[in-house]
C-alpha cells in the first residue's frame, strides 16, 4: 500500500513532481515512483511511497548490507584494498579479459578519507542503521559494529531489519530495533550511515540525535547527496523506492537548525564504481560501460575537484549540540 505525505522537514503540502523512475537498481517491482519537490523548503520525497508495514517488500532478498560477511569474503576484501593502492596492479588487472573481475575491482575503488573519530574504553557510540552490522559501506570495516564491539564495551545499535538484526553480534540489550531504544544514555558517538535516506521521518532522527547527544558528542551522518554530478547529469538516476529521501547540503542544515545541532564539517566526494554501474542500466552513462580498474582510479582523482566543489555524490557531515 502506498501512501501520500507532507514534507516532513517544514509539514508543507505544496510539492511538484521532478522525476518519474522504477526501481531499476534492485528490480523488485516494476512499479514506477515519483520524487517530488517541496515549494516551501526545497526537500526532495518520494510521494505517493511504500508505508512502513510493506517497505520491506521492496528490499532485494540479497540486498548487501543486510548479509553476514564469510571470513573468506573479510580476507579477499582485505587483499583487493590493498592491491587497488598499487597502480601496477591495476594495469595488469586491465589485460584480464573476464569483466566481472574488472567490475569487482571498479566497484571497489574508493576515495581514501580518514574515520573522524577516535575510540576509547569510555566511548559511548550507537550506529542507526547499522545493517549485519559487518559493511559500513567506504570505511574500513574496522569500525563497523561487531568489529567495534570485540575492543570496546559501550557499542550500541539500531537496526529494524530483522534479517539484518539477527546478525548483529552484540548483546540483545545493545541491539535494538525501534528509534525509542537506549533513551537513557547520551553518546559520545552517533552514527547514520547511509541509513537516513531509507527511514519514513528523518525529522524524528534528528530530533533522537539531539536528545541522546553528549554535550561533546558528535554526530556522524553519510547520505546521497542529490546536488552531486551523477543526478545532474540524469535526475532519474536514483535508487527508488527505498531511498525515500533525497538531501542536498541545504536541507540537511534546515534539519539541523530545527533540532538545536550544528554542522562543524562538510565534505562530498565521489567514487567511479557509482558510474560504471550506472553504465551498466542507464543510457546516459554509456561512456563509462568500458572503463578499466587503472582509468578509475584515474577518474577518482579528477572528481576530486568536483568534490571540492560540493558536487560530490556522496557527501559526509560532522554535527553537535549548540550548547
Amino acid at each position: 500500500m502506498k501512501e501520500h505525505v507532507d514534507c516532513d522537514l517544514c509539514g508543507s503540502a505544496k510539492k511538484h513532481e521532478i522525476v518519474k523512475q522504477k526501481d531499476f537498481i534492485h528490480k523488485v517491482t516494476k512499479e514506477y515512483f515519483n520524487l517530488v519537490k517541496c515549494e516551501e523548503c526545497s526537500l526532495i520525497y518520494v510521494n505517493p511511497r511504500p508505508n512502513t508495514e510493506n517497505i520491506h517488500n521492496y528490499y532485494s532478498n540479497d540486498y548487501d548490507f543486510y548479509k553476514k560477511n564469510s571470513f573468506v569474503k573479510n580476507q579477499i576484501n582485505l587483499l583487493i584494498n590493498l592491491i587497488i593502492k598499487i597502480k601496477f596492479f591495476l594495469r595488469i588487472i586491465d589485460l584480464i579479459p573476464n569483466n566481472k573481475i574488472k567490475k569487482f575491482i571498479i566497484l571497489r575503488i574508493l576515495p581514501s578519507i580518514k574515520y573522524p573519530f577516535q575510540f576509547n574504553q569510555n566511548t559511548k557510540f550507537l550506529d542507526i542503521g547499522c545493517g549485519g552490522g559487518d559493511s559500513i559501506h567506504f570505511w574500513n570495516d574496522k569500525f563497523s559494529v561487531n568489529n567495534l564491539h570485540t575492543k570496546f564495551k559501550y557499542i550500541y545499535a539500531i537496526e529494524p531489519s530483522n534479517m539484518a538484526f539477527e546478525n548483529i553480534k552484540l548483546p540483545n540489550n545493545q541491539k535494538k530495533k525501534k528509534l525509542d531504544a537506549f533513551d537513557d544514555i547520551k553518546f559520545d558517538h552517533i552514527r547514520m550511515n547511509w541509513s537516513l535516506e531509507h527511514v519514513h521521518k528523518p525529522s524524528d532522527y534528528f530530533d533522537y540525535v539531539s536528545k541522546n547527544l553528549a554535550k561533546n558528542g558528535k554526530f556522524l551522518l553519510c547520505i546521497p547527496n542529490y546536488e552531486g554530478i551523477i543526478y545532474k547529469i540524469d535526475p532519474a538516476n536514483v535508487e527508488v523506492p527505498i531511498h525515500l529521501y533525497h538531501f542536498t547540503i541545504s536541507t540537511i542544515k534546515k534539519y539541523c537548525e530545527k533540532n538545536n545541532l550544528k554542522i562543524n564539517y562538510i565534505k562530498t566526494f565521489s567514487y567511479p564504481g557509482m558510474y560504471y554501474f550506472s553504465s551498466q542500466i542507464n543510457q546516459k552513462f554509456s561512456s563509462f560501460k568500458n572503463l578499466s580498474p587503472s582509468g578509475a582510479y584515474g577518474f577518482l582523482k579528477q572528481m576530486e575537484y568536483f568534490d571540492n566543489m560540493g558536487l560530490g555524490n556522496d557527501m559526509l557531515f560532522v554535527i553537535e549540540k549548540i550548547n
